[in-house]
């Protein structure tokens, strides 16, 4: 009996508990943590919205900050990210990542002069980080400090020789001061570190038809369309590089693909005006100019 009172007696504390455990709000740590999960699925406005719940819970969250600049990065926010950024400085001065990721957003609103001031201070905390240095390089690249640029680049092969993004913006460098043999070296390197990247391939191209090395060229831009077939540009500067082997019936076609994939580039239409004027059609390619004049 004694322990049946004692059974009842303890009833509404169990209530008590659980009410308590209905009503309790979710705390700093799990908006983190679900804004985290967000995050890795590509979710970054739930990201953001679970981010932003926790620091409103925990203001000096700084880890919750670096996680919601991540996500405006991706969203391409980048004047938030940078806000987000410069807040873990002033509560964490120490943290490289912070830094690191402010310098991107800088290079990506062309405040190369403060992204250079970033980079840098990357590379003193971490001087072996080759993002730093390709990242510096761009910006360098940008400001026209070309020296500067290709020294970036090169530390950062340096570091990592299998460094795709680093070979492919040493090579754009060497092509905008007209080495292109030596960006030609910068492309096919980072098509040995990334096969498929058909970037790599694209300028490769460029760089090939610059020397009128059209048969090469135009195998360039095929395989760039291999791996990426919505590229119209690729289809575009095949389309060129046709008309210089003398194909001008699959220069057309090119043409055709890429005024299907953007239907607003006027360059397309006067390229192909241009064939249709080749193979006598004048028809076609007064429709074609109007169309041009008319984007």
């Amino acid at each position: 009996m004694q322990k049946k009172v004692i059974l009842l007696a303890l009833i509404p504390i169990f209530i008590f508990s659980l009410l308590n455990c209905v009503q309790a709000k979710p705390s700093a740590k799990t908006y983190y943590k679900q804004g985290e999960t967000y995050l890795q699925e590509e979710k970054f406005d739930e990201a953001i919205k679970n981010f932003s719940k926790a620091i409103e819970l925990k203001p000096k969250y700084h880890e919750a900050y670096i996680k919601r600049a991540e996500a405006y990065l991706n969203l391409n926010s980048n004047l938030d990210a940078i806000n987000d950024f410069s807040k873990v400085i002033e509560l964490k001065p120490k943290i490289t990542e912070a830094y690191l990721g402010r310098a991107i957003a800088y290079n990506n609103t062309e405040n190369y002069a403060k992204a250079i001031e970033d980079f840098s201070q990357v590379i003193k905390s971490k001087p072996k980080l080759g993002e730093a240095y390709n990242g510096r390089g761009s910006a360098h690249l940008f400001t026209n400090d070309i020296d500067k640029a290709i020294e970036d680049f090169s530390k950062a092969i340096d570091l990592n020789p299998n460094n795709c993004e680093a070979y492919l913006h040493r090579g754009a460098t060497y092509y905008n001061i007209h080495c292109i043999s030596e960006a030609i070296a910068d492309y096919t390197q980072a098509i040995k570190s990334e096969p498929k990247n058909s970037v790599a391939y694209y300028f490769r191209g460029f760089a090939y038809y610059r020397l009128k090395n059209y048969g090469n060229a135009a195998a360039d831009f095929s395989k760039s369309i291999e791996l990426n077939p919505k590229d119209a540009k690729s289809y575009l500067n095949r389309g060129y590089t046709y008309i210089k082997l003398g194909n001008t019936h699959k220069a057309i076609s090119d043409f055709t693909k890429a005024i299907e994939l953007n239907p607003n580039d006027r360059q397309a239409y006067y390229c192909r005006a241009e064939a249709y004027e080749k193979i006598g059609d004048r028809a076609k390619s007064d429709l074609d100019l109007k169309k041009a004049l008319s984007l």
